[in-house]
């Protein structure tokens, strides 16, 4: 579990720096700037959930489980734009399939 933390912090402050980079190279109206615009805030939460993750335990699985399908739909939006490299979408998929699994295997049982 502190291992999966720790890859999501790291996978999301990569991806949040390189969709910061985004908006120094590119300018307003580009497609590169709309992948910043997504990408960035969906890395940081991604990065923040890990977080989240490390204090909390498996009572953070709802939000780990949120955010691996926002970051799997920003990586995913930002390599059909042509933004992004096979590199930082593999990070960015195998990041959010990780957590995703993990938060489905550890949801709470109802009976």
């Amino acid at each position: 579990m502190k291992v999966l933390a720790a890859f999501m912090v790291l996978v999301g402050l990569l991806s949040a720096v390189g969709g910061a980079l985004e908006f120094l190279y590119a300018g307003p109206g580009t497609r590169g700037f709309l992948v910043g615009t997504f990408a960035t805030p969906a890395s940081l939460f991604f990065a923040f959930a890990g977080l989240w993750l490390w204090r909390r335990g498996r009572g953070a699985h709802g939000i780990v489980l949120i955010a691996a399908i926002i970051m799997a739909a920003a990586t995913t939006g930002g390599w059909a734009l042509g933004i992004l490299g096979m590199i930082a979408l593999m990070l960015g998929i195998i990041g959010a399939i990780l957590a995703a699994g993990w938060a489905l295997k550890n949801r709470p049982v109802t009976v």
